[in-house]
Parts: C-alpha cells; sequence; structure tokens
C-alpha cells in the first residue's frame, strides 16, 4: 500500500457547544488534508470563510447520524477519519498524520487512533512497534478505518438503531478482526475530551448499542 494524504477524509462532528472549537480542529487539520469537512449540528451556526466544506444538519444528529452521513459522503476507496469536536486541540498534527500514513503503509491496518486517555478501552494487546499497539477497541473520538470496513458498514441505518452512536466502535472492530485487518492504537500521541455528562439517556444509548451489534451480526455474519 502506498497511502496519501489525498486519500484521507476528515469529517468535524461538530454540535452547538463545540462549533468554536470544531472551526480550530478544521483549520489545524486543513494544513495536511485538503478532503476536510465539517458536519455541523448547530442551527445557530453562521457560516465562516474559513470553513469552505460543510454538511448542516439539524441538531436532532447525535455521534450516531453524523457517521451515517459522513461514511455516505465519503468516496469509495478513501480512507476515512471522524474526529469530534470536543477533542483537545492542542496535540501534534503534523506526528499525527506522518504516524498515519506510516502506519497504514507498513501494516495491514482496519482501524488507527490516537490514544484517549480517557477512553473506556485501555487494555494493550501485541506490540508492532515504538509505541504502536494492537488492541480490541480503539474508541472513536479520533479514529482512521480503511476503506474495506466502509464500504461493508456503509449503508446501516444508524440514526436509525444507534443515533447516539454507542456500539459503532465494536461493529468497526468486529469488521476489521473478521477481515484479517489490524487494530492499532498509538500511545506516542495522546488525545482527550472533557469526561462530563453526554446530554442524553445513557441506559437508552445503551439498549441502541445492543440493538446495532444485534443488527449487524444478524445481516453481516
Amino acid at each position: 500500500m502506498n497511502l496519501s494524504h489525498s486519500e484521507l477524509y476528515i469529517y468535524i462532528f461538530s454540535w452547538h457547544k463545540t462549533t468554536e472549537n470544531a472551526i480550530k480542529i478544521y483549520n489545524e487539520v486543513k494544513k495536511y488534508c485538503k478532503n476536510c469537512f465539517l458536519i455541523n449540528c448547530d442551527e445557530n451556526f453562521k457560516n465562516n470563510e474559513n470553513v469552505k466544506n460543510i454538511i448542516h444538519l439539524d441538531n436532532s444528529y447525535y455521534f450516531g447520524g453524523q457517521f451515517q452521513t459522513a461514511i455516505r459522503n465519503i468516496p469509495d476507496n478513501m480512507f476515512f477519519c471522524n474526529i469530534v469536536a470536543d477533542m483537545d486541540i492542542n496535540i501534534d498534527w503534523e506526528k499525527l498524520f506522518n504516524n498515519i500514513i506510516h502506519s497504514f503503509n507498513s501494516y495491514k491496518i482496519g482501524v488507527y487512533s490516537p490514544h484517549d486517555i480517557n477512553s473506556a478501552h485501555q487494555r494493550k494487546g501485541i506490540k508492532l512497534e515504538n509505541e504502536l499497539f494492537n488492541v480490541d477497541n480503539t474508541d472513536c473520538t479520533c479514529w482512521f478505518i480503511h476503506p474495506d470496513i466502509i464500504k461493508i458498514i456503509k449503508n446501516i441505518d444508524y440514526y436509525g438503531i444507534s443515533n447516539f452512536g454507542w456500539g459503532i466502535d465494536w461493529i468497526v472492530s468486529l469488521e476489521s478482526k473478521k477481515q484479517n485487518l489490524l487494530i492499532i492504537r498509538d500511545y506516542s500521541i495522546q488525545i482527550t475530551q472533557p469526561n462530563n455528562s453526554t446530554g442524553y439517556n445513557k441506559d437508552q444509548a445503551s439498549q441502541q448499542m445492543h440493538n446495532l451489534v444485534k443488527h449487524y451480526k444478524n445481516f453481516f455474519p
């Protein structure tokens, strides 16, 4: 494989509390990747001349609906990334993109992510090199997904089944394993989000997760 920056499509998931930070992330990412899109769910958003690629949704869209919108927007055979807009922008973006290119070009990877220090998924598996480890689940604050995985899961009704987004990380991980592709977390780059309330019912989100994983297993055995 010879992955280049032009094959990366980055989608920033934004909502009313994160608009300002989303624009900052967009401006950082576009230095390294021209295929950068802001998925905006802030109905009071005022167009910003520095943000050229905007997909406007309404505030009924949570992570699941935004993910569905993004993976149906991406061209075939391109590598997908979403970044959640409340992520701290103070990371080494150049290093992140260099590591992504190196990793996908060096190994058979299905999913790559920097290390989310607040993630529930912390167990390390086999070390590949330096701070690059095989894991069971990367989490989805900021992750990069191989097009062969996106092709399989592209038409699932995430908005209808799991609009809150719980379970998407699990079905992506399951599909990656099914295709014998590695799930990689890069501990040399640490990311974080505010560790606070989600703004939705976690019991409902958990039920949505079970419904989504069940749907995936039924339709993609």
